[in-house]
């Protein structure tokens, strides 16, 4: 793995991020991706509280899901610079 400068390292893991969605988007989910689930680490722990660790929510990607998201991501965005 290359050395890469910590200013640039930000860049490379959106860079990931979009081109994972890109993927999604072109070809579909991906079996080995859902079925991903980490082990709970405190599973039979007293202190577990249940807060979902493990748990795999799939998302509704059909085009009507994914164009009312992009709405709601759109309107958030446009509140958020707004207040600032």
């Amino acid at each position: 793995m290359p050395n890469y400068s910590p200013a640039r390292q930000p860049s490379i893991v959106t860079a990931c991020c979009v081109v994972h969605n890109l993927i999604i988007i072109h070809k579909g989910r991906d079996e080995y991706f859902d079925g991903y689930i980490e082990p709970d680490e405190s599973e039979g722990d007293s202190d577990d509280d249940g807060g979902g660790a493990g748990q795999v929510e799939l998302v509704n990607t059909s085009p009507h899901s994914v164009q009312t998201m992009g709405t709601r991501r759109d309107e958030l965005a446009i509140t958020m610079w707004d207040a600032y």
